[in-house]
């Protein structure tokens, strides 16, 4: 957790990522496992995302975030882990368009933004203590409100694998604000 604080610490000092947006998300989750043994289901509605989102070109975005899932309010169980992936945003662009001259600048933001992405996720589970890590798919929307927030509504399947055989599917289901930076 704490080489983590540092990495984000370190990326936000460069310039350049001040193109970039932050991505504050909660939601619901849902665990299916499988070991060679037995299997078992958990879910619950308090799930946590933060994602840095940088536009790589004008359809692509790439999404490095951190997600907490917890069993209950009480916190007595909770897996957490690494996000690396791509957004692809198929029918507008992932970057708002900036029109400037030497008298005006303009910029236009689209509504309605739907995409679809790709991405690594690595899992760590505090009752078990395994980790497991895989890839997942994710469809999405976010939804103008001003130039500095927009908001976002997101569904994410992942496949992961652990030790020993193990795998599992986790499904999110997230609503957050994003703020420009």
């Amino acid at each position: 957790m704490k080489s983590l604080l540092s990495l984000f610490l370190i990326l936000f000092c460069f310039k350049a990522m001040a193109v970039g947006r932050l991505d504050l998300s909660y939601g619901y989750f849902s665990i299916n496992s499988k070991t060679a043994d037995k299997t078992s289901s958990i879910s619950s509605p308090i799930a946590t995302n933060l994602a840095y989102l940088y536009p790589i070109n004008e359809k692509i975005q790439l999404n490095f975030g951190y997600t907490v899932l917890f069993t209950d309010f009480a916190g007595s169980d909770k897996a957490y882990g690494v996000n690396l992936g791509f957004n692809y945003f198929p029918i507008l662009s992932a970057k708002n368009e900036v029109f400037k001259n030497e008298l005006i600048d303009i910029e236009r933001f689209s509504d309605w933004k739907p995409y679809l992405g790709l991405g690594f996720y690595q899992r760590e589970f505090q009752s078990i203590k395994n980790s497991y890590a895989g890839l997942g798919l994710n469809t999405g929307v976010e939804r103008y409100f001003n130039k500095l927030m927009s908001f976002k509504a997101e569904l994410r399947t992942i496949a992961l694998t652990g030790s020993n055989e193990s795998s599992a599917t986790e499904l999110n289901a997230f609503l957050g604000v994003i703020f420009k930076i």
